[in-house]
């Protein structure tokens, strides 16, 4: 992992030019001109420092395995997941090498929820990525509450990965299964 990058060199200059300029006693116009200069440099740096850090922890970030399984009345895996807060751990190392932080906020507007997360680089620009859901029926076991906080959560986990461009997967067992083919049907060749 790479370390964030010092203030550019190129900055220190600009900074320095303002220091002379107020030695000099420019006028006030120039000076929040100059000032202005600045703030658009430092703008843009900390864009480029965002994109960068971003590149670099989505080229480390692995994928997220789907660890949960939702299981029917049948007792039959429907379908697995990778919960809000295994993506977070496994990823959290990550950001803060690249000194990416978020924050989540959620909004309820009836029967939607939508969570934001919003990502912030230590340079001091920021993205965000919104999701909205349904909050569905949920099942006769939950409360009105439960269901509500269903929805957020399923809506956190997909708005945080996307903000991160995070993919999470099945484990990879493709391999495995075609060697059980060839054991399966070498079985039969011999019968």
């Amino acid at each position: 992992m790479e370390v964030l990058p010092a203030i550019s060199s190129q900055q220190s200059s600009f900074d320095a030019l303002i220091s002379q300029a107020i030695d000099r006693n420019i006028s006030v116009e120039s000076l929040e001109r100059l000032l202005a200069m600045r703030r658009e440099l430092k703008t843009e740096h900390a864009k480029e420092e965002f994109h960068l850090a971003m590149s670099n922890f989505q080229a480390d970030c692995p994928t997220i395995k789907k660890t949960k399984s939702v299981v029917g009345k049948d007792s039959v895996v429907r379908y697995k997941f990778a919960p809000i807060e295994s993506i977070v751990y496994q990823v959290k190392p990550i950001l803060k090498a690249y000194g990416l932080s978020y924050s989540i906020q959620t909004t309820t507007h009836g029967e939607l929820v939508t969570a934001t997360c919003i990502v912030n680089h230590t340079l001091g620009h920021s993205e965000q990525s919104s999701f909205t859901v349904p909050t569905g029926q949920g099942t006769q076991l939950m409360s009105a509450p439960q269901v509500v906080a269903a929805a957020l959560t399923f809506a956190k986990r997909y708005a945080f990965c996307n903000a991160f461009g995070i993919l999470t997967g099945d484990e990879d067992n493709d391999a495995n299964r075609e060697e059980q083919l060839k054991s399966t049907q070498a079985q039969v060749n011999k019968i």
